[in-house]
């Protein structure tokens, strides 16, 4: 778990009717398809290194938290089947963060958003009241937004086996 100590501090979870395989394989195609991420407070991704199922891969965007656009840059630091972990490098706050994937029955994935500081610093920052309700909201509306546009991406392929 390198870049991730301790529990999540924040998580929010929503369940979408596709398969893990489908799952993964969207966000794996995020650097083909940022338009997928994108929704009214995220700008959606921009890959500078790599690519998102590469460790060491470096993404940026725009999201807006009580209504100010801030940028963000991340590290991807772990891959696998079923989780994406990466690190917040800018603003340069010790925080990371956890798309984990887990088949919750044939053909639907519970999709977590989980996020936690890697020293004191970031688990007190995350912990703030006015920070921990705006980044709250924004996983929120983020898990239900990756959700649906999952299930608008299979709609788009009804031939293809959701796996």
């Amino acid at each position: 778990m390198k870049g991730m100590t301790g529990c999540p501090v924040l998580s929010a979870c929503k369940t979408s009717a596709v398969s893990l395989a489908f799952a993964r394989e969207w966000f794996l195609d995020l650097e083909q398809h940022p338009d997928r991420y994108r929704f009214a407070s995220h700008a959606g991704f921009q890959f500078s290194d790599g690519g998102f199922g590469e460790v060491g891969a470096q993404f940026s965007t725009v999201e807006r938290f009580l209504g100010v656009p801030i940028r963000l840059k991340f590290e991807l630091t772990d891959v696998a089947t079923d989780h994406f972990r990466f690190r917040l490098i800018r603003p340069p706050f010790p925080v990371w963060g956890e798309f984990s994937l887990q088949e919750v029955a044939t053909d639907h994935t519970a999709v977590v958003l989980s996020l936690g500081g890697a020293r004191d610093l970031g688990r007190v920052f995350l912990r703030l009241p006015v920070v921990r309700k705006a980044i709250t909201d924004q996983i929120q509306r983020e898990v239900l937004h990756v959700k649906e546009s999952m299930e608008r991406a299979r709609a788009e392929v009804p031939y293809a086996r959701n796996d």
